[in-house]
């Protein structure tokens, strides 16, 4: 290693302190334009935009790293605020899981809103979005009609009775067991209702051991422990 080399080193300015688009290579920053084309919907025939597009976007979220540091974004949030107006996440995932796992055939045919329905009850029986292709027409779903279940063919169900069959299908949530302390059951309200019930401390006799606390939540953090009533 030469001197030279070395005082090039400590001129290198640390990562953190780079933009997002000098953490990318040509590649991917071809990669990137080639994506933000296909989402505006240059060259691309009208009837196919849809499938195109959420694809370019998921291709866009799933790259590592992700292709929208090539476009200047930071986060997910401020790339689809610029390239996906009014979207909300929500729409975003079930869009890109769709274009994913189908094509613009089956999108026709059975609509995205059944087909993102579907896509969440196969993953809550298997655990995991299956890894070959998925043929609608074929799939067959178990719903409940009356007192039993019976199981049907994808295509004949309305999109509300596939709704229905993801949520049954969907690991039941149990509600978190009070503390039995009184000091300790206050403090999780006021954190539960801040939105930091992850930040609960653990309670040993009269001291409170928080996890560590973000900056963006200390804010949060301080008013909502300000708030707290104790017993």
């Amino acid at each position: 290693m030469t001197h030279a080399t070395r005082v090039s080193k400590k001129l290198r300015p640390p990562v953190a302190d780079l933009s997002p688009a000098a953490l990318i290579d040509r590649k991917l920053d071809a990669q990137w334009k080639a994506a933000a084309r296909t989402i505006a919907g240059e060259g691309v025939v009208e009837s196919v935009h849809w499938d195109a597009k959420w694809e370019a976007v998921d291709r866009v979220l799933l790259h590592d790293p992700p292709l929208y540091l090539a476009g200047g974004f930071k986060t997910v949030k401020a790339f689809c605020a610029k390239h996906l107006p009014g979207v909300h996440l929500q729409t975003v995932r079930d869009s890109t899981r769709v274009a994913r796992h189908f094509t613009a055939a089956h999108e026709a045919a059975h609509g995205i809103t059944s087909l993102a329905a579907l896509l969440d009850y196969l993953e809550a029986v298997n655990g995991e979005l299956p890894r070959v292709a998925i043929d609608p027409a074929r799939t067959r779903v178990v719903v409940r009609r009356g007192r039993s279940n019976e199981t049907v063919l994808f295509p004949t169900l309305t999109t509300d009775e596939m709704r229905a069959a993801a949520r049954a299908k969907r690991p039941k949530r149990r509600s978190a067991a009070q503390p039995a302390d009184p000091t300790a059951r206050a403090i999780v309200a006021a954190l539960t209702k801040a939105r930091l019930p992850a930040l609960a401390p653990t309670r040993r006799r009269a001291n409170n051991l928080f996890p560590p606390v973000a900056d963006a939540d200390l804010v949060r953090f301080g008013k909502a422990l300000a708030a707290i009533k104790l017993p």
